[in-house]
């Protein structure tokens, strides 16, 4: 198993656990590759992708996410999330 670094942030938002999961699930994928993996706990529970809604699959689920993330950033923002995401892409085929 190789090692990878583990971060854990609390988050204090107004918005459900399930809204945080789905939104973050948005940022997982590039297209059909898995670029990290985040997991939200709720009293020491996990927050399973099945219990986000009716998707066949978690890239179909990931898509669904990124559009409505999307939507939601500036384009300032994506333009980074753009930069940051490609710069892990060239890492990961090394």
């Amino acid at each position: 198993l190789m090692r990878v670094p583990v971060y854990k942030l609390k988050l204090l938002s107004w918005e459900k656990p399930e809204r945080v999961k789905f939104l973050l699930k948005g940022i997982e994928y590039h297209s059909y590759k898995r670029l990290c993996d985040i997991d939200v706990f709720v009293e020491g529970k996990k927050i399973p992708w099945t219990s986000l809604g009716k998707y066949d699959s978690k890239f179909e689920l990931a898509k669904a996410a990124r559009e409505e993330l999307e939507k939601h950033l500036s384009g300032d923002v994506l333009k980074k999330l753009g930069e940051i995401e490609e710069k892990l892409v060239r890492e990961s085929k090394d």
